[in-house]
């Protein structure tokens, strides 16, 4: 991919992520509640986790030859768990009613699959221009 294709996807990239992280966000006030410390843990839930998400491929590029590692690798798993789930919910509940349910999930699952995605992919450009 040319330097200028790279921004530009870097760019589409960036804004998804930012999506992501609403969702988290929203998604973790559905589940913890209202007040505003509950919403305080959701903000900061929601950027820390976009920030293990940016950084998924210096997390997983690295060999398990230790214990720090070996962790950090299950930690980014466990955060990615826990952005599908939050992303889900908070597509799901800001997709308008309907009737029917059904399309509300397709759609949100597709939401889901690529907001998550996003920062997993921007962290592999970001990674690819740091080493070149």
């Amino acid at each position: 991919m040319n330097k200028s294709n790279k921004m530009f996807v870097s760019f589409g990239l960036g804004i998804v992520t930012v999506w992501d992280a609403a969702t988290t966000i929203y998604g973790t006030r559905t589940i913890v509640g209202d007040s505003l410390i509950q919403y305080g843990i959701s903000v900061g839930l929601g950027i820390g986790l976009s920030i293990v998400m940016l950084r998924s491929m210096l997390i997983l590029s690295k060999p398990n030859d230790d214990f720090f590692t070996f962790s950090a690798k299950i930690a980014w798993f466990l955060a990615l768990l826990y952005d599908l789930y939050t992303s889900f919910l908070g597509n799901f509940n800001l997709l308008q009613g309907t009737a029917n349910d059904n399309p509300k999930i397709i759609i949100a699952i597709g939401l889901m699959l690529f907001t998550c995605y996003s920062p997993i992919y921007l962290s592999k450009l970001i990674y690819e221009s740091s080493v070149e």
